[in-house]
């Protein structure tokens, strides 16, 4: 993650800095390259021209927790669920074995075909 760098500039009377943090370990000492490249930064450009942030310049958004969902729905039992529900009872004209050869013989050379003839019929 990349480090974050928090500090504060005085510009009144004269430009002065009051204080600089980083978050990597040399951040809190007077050694952190961070803090010098963002001096480094404001000293070449002016205030005007860094308002902008770029998308890398800000942590990113994607990994922000969102709201928990249990906060954002309430729970509902499946059986209340609208595509839930009673089983349509289905009754078959024909046996199922008429309907399992009417099919294989429409496709002799299928997988189930192939299969229910055996591997030593050709």
């Amino acid at each position: 993650m990349p480090h974050e760098i928090t500090g504060n500039i005085s510009t009144v009377p004269l430009l002065k800095i009051v204080i600089f943090a980083c978050t990597c370990a040399a951040g809190l000492s007077e050694f952190c390259k961070h803090i010098a490249a963002i001096l480094l930064l404001l000293n070449r450009n002016s205030l005007d021209e860094i308002d902008t942030l770029s998308s890398t310049d800000i942590r990113c958004q994607w990994t922000k927790l969102r709201e928990p969902s249990l906060e954002k729905f309430k729970p509902v039992p499946i059986s209340k669920f609208c595509c839930v529900g009673n089983s349509i009872d289905c009754t078959l004209s024909q046996s199922k074995t008429s309907i399992r050869s009417a099919l294989i013989s429409a496709a002799p050379y299928s997988a189930i075909a192939l299969h229910s003839k055996g591997r030593k019929s050709f």
